[in-house]
């Protein structure tokens, strides 16, 4: 796809959501430069473009990715490596969960819910505390990594955001006494 060594940014990106839209094992070698991308939205959509190509088995690339200048960028690859099971993904989710900037921690809480991995609760469990819909987002990702979790459907339609994350807290601390 000649639009991927385009100077124009938005010929670049356009090239980018072609290849996502259309998965092939070709497209990883068109894809994998742009992850060095100086524009970082094309960055972005090609790291997600990678991980959403199951050609994309090698995510080593990305590693380098982990300390980006952009944190969205850390994001993105942090979610693909945690996907491709790398060591190195998980643990950056875990730290991309607790920054400081709620949009950063929210997504990253939202990636850790898609994931469903339950190596996560106790990372959403210690951001049930934050603020700026970080801890909204923690409450609707647990369910989906702890199914049997302290909550039914119709506990997480009744009770208040305070009384599910009290449940929670009170569910993890038996998990943790129980040596679970």
């Amino acid at each position: 796809c000649a639009g991927t060594s385009h100077e124009s940014p938005e010929v670049r990106q356009g090239a980018v959501e072609h290849l996502a839209a259309n998965p092939q094992p070709s497209h990883v070698a068109l894809l994998l430069p742009l992850i060095q991308d100086p524009n970082v939205k094309i960055t972005q959509s090609a790291v997600r473009a990678l991980g959403a190509n199951d050609a994309f088995r090698d995510a080593s690339p990305l590693l380098p990715l982990l300390s980006a200048n952009d944190k969205l960028v850390r994001l993105e690859a942090a979610t693909v490596l945690a996907r491709r099971g790398h060591e190195q993904g998980p643990l950056a989710l875990e730290r991309l969960a607790y920054d400081l900037d709620p949009k950063v921690s929210r997504s990253a809480v939202s990636a850790i819910g898609t994931l469903g991995d339950p190596v996560f609760v106790s990372t959403l469990i210690g951001v049930l505390h934050r603020g700026e819909g970080v801890s909204q987002m923690a409450l609707e990702s647990l369910p989906k990594l702890v199914p049997s979790g302290p909550l039914s459907s119709d506990d997480r339609q009744t009770l208040s955001s305070d009384e599910q994350i009290a449940r929670w807290r009170t569910w993890w601390e038996r998990q943790a006494v129980r040596g679970q």
